[in-house]
């Protein structure tokens, strides 16, 4: 007991010990309460100031830190058992009547326009576990809530999804939006490639010179 009330002290940064208000056998607190995140930046560069329970984040706290659990087998790093708790206990923004993830607590669908992806991130790369009805929910919201301006990878992300749903014609308008508004002429490539390119070319010249 007095192990896991030291261990989740310092999960809080005290010393000393923090009895669970609720324990089992390993006195570790089993109070039914969901864990909140404190605020952030999440993906989506237009979401400021920081908000709270980002639902791309918390999936990324919750993998990290079950990853790091189902390999102390072979690290032979014991991973605090509060940190499971907490990682199996995050909260995840989802409205029910819509069926769609929240891209964090009190999204505004209605009010809120989004820079790039985010939500859309959780089933690639994430492979987050929800339902087809859930992936294409997700794609149809963020996609009409995404602006113009946005960039292009934003789309790509968008693609993969529909491929994975087995719409292929609408992600062939995705993937063809991922870069067809986004290169430049005369040669047809996107700003930040001709700037990689041109500064690559530059640097040449002024190593050259040396």
């Amino acid at each position: 007991m007095r192990e896991s009330a030291a261990d989740n002290a310092r999960l809080f940064g005290y010393e000393g010990w923090r009895f669970p208000w609720e324990s089992a056998r390993t006195g570790v607190d089993v109070t039914p309460d969901i864990c909140p995140q404190v605020p952030v930046m999440p993906p989506d560069e237009d979401a400021e100031p920081y908000k709270n329970n980002s639902v791309f984040t918390n999936a990324v706290a919750s993998l990290s830190i079950d990853l790091a659990d189902r390999v102390s087998c072979i690290t032979k790093k014991t991973v605090p058992k509060a940190w499971v708790d907490i990682a199996s206990n995050l909260y995840f923004p989802f409205d029910e009547t819509s069926q769609t993830h929240l891209e964090y607590e009190g999204f505004d669908f209605k009010n809120t326009t989004i820079k790039q992806a985010d939500v859309v991130l959780l089933g690639f790369p994430l492979q987050w576990p929800m339902s087809a009805e859930v992936r294409q929910n997700d794609l149809l919201a963020y996609e009409r809530l995404t602006r113009a301006s946005g960039p292009a990878m934003t789309w790509s992300m968008h693609a993969i999804g529909f491929l994975e749903l087995g719409n292929f014609e609408k992600a062939e308008e995705l993937f063809r939006r991922s870069y067809q508004t986004y290169v430049r002429p005369p040669f047809n490539v996107r700003p930040l490639s001709l700037f990689i390119l041109l500064s690559n070319r530059l640097n040449c010249i002024f190593v050259g010179m040396d």
